[in-house]
């Protein structure tokens, strides 16, 4: 099973699940439900591309899901552990990072900004770097560094994904580095760097091109 269709059968799991409960389904049978569903995510191994290329065995260590049925309290349901080295368990509140979808979020935050006539979208980065440096400067030095790369970039590109910046995930960098030691910790600015000193897919804003990318 490749991951895309593990996790579409997880989400078509619960779908399922959820919609016995809403036909008259006591709720400790949707509980149990629900419990296969996640229990399923972290039991199950699926095949994919690794980082390095090549097919590889991936599972999903830990996981959360959270329903709110109607006219009735949330509930979190867990499974797996939420950190691999100490066999710590995943619990209902713990705080668990997400990649892309912060994406959308961030993005909502910045158009906010746009219409408060904070920052405009057709702002280069090295200028949206030298007038906000609430970061401390770790923008604008990230900027200097790969100045001749990224001083077209405007805001409106780094958000729709059509500043040709290529992925940190895709350089084969990352993936020795991952393959040596898959537990360690990446700050954003270290896999920034990584991600800007691989070639560019294309020139920013190229007409036509559309590129997604976890560097951005």
């Amino acid at each position: 099973m490749t991951r895309a269709r593990g996790w579409a059968a997880a989400a078509c799991a619960a779908s399922i699940a959820l919609g016995a409960g809403c036909g008259g389904s006591s709720q400790g049978a949707t509980d149990a439900q629900l419990r296969v569903v996640v229990d399923d995510l972290t039991h199950d191994v699926f095949t994919g591309v690794g980082l390095a290329s090549g097919r590889q065995r991936f599972h999903v260590p830990g996981t959360a899901l959270t329903v709110i049925p109607v006219g009735e309290p949330l509930r979190t349901y867990t499974s797996g552990v939420a950190n691999i080295a100490t066999d710590e368990p995943r619990l209902a509140d713990q705080v668990q990072p997400v990649g892309s979808n912060t994406k959308v979020m961030t993005a909502v935050l910045v158009m906010q900004l746009v219409e408060d006539g904070e920052i405009g979208l057709d702002e280069t980065l090295p200028r949206i770097a030298a007038a906000h440096r609430a970061d401390g400067g770790r923008l604008a030095r990230l900027v200097r560094k790969f100045e001749r790369r990224v001083h077209r970039i405007t805001l409106r590109e780094l958000l729709n994904h059509t500043s040709g910046i290529a992925d940190c995930l895709d350089s084969p960098a990352f993936a020795r580095s991952f393959a040596r030691n898959p537990l360690r910790r990446w700050t954003l600015a270290e896999l920034s760097r990584i991600g800007l000193s691989e070639k560019p897919e294309f020139p920013p804003g190229a007409p036509g091109k559309w590129n997604y990318s976890d560097t951005e």
